[in-house]
């Protein structure tokens, strides 16, 4: 896992996801499980409806 992945703090991963940090950190295209193994406390995880890549949390 990237780096800059593994510092980002749970409470960030919408404004991330929102400023285009997936991109920038080079993880469009990262697996659901690599995206729960992120962020562990977020439970529920669904793609984002566009054709980036990203995955988004629903809360």
């Amino acid at each position: 896992m990237d780096e800059a992945a593994k510092a980002v703090a749970p409470d960030d991963t919408r404004r991330a996801i929102g400023s285009g940090w997936f991109r920038r950190a080079g993880t469009i295209g990262t697996s659901l499980s690599e995206c729960a193994a992120m962020w562990p406390d977020r439970k529920v995880w669904t793609k984002a409806l566009n054709d980036t890549g990203f995955f988004a949390i629903r809360r």
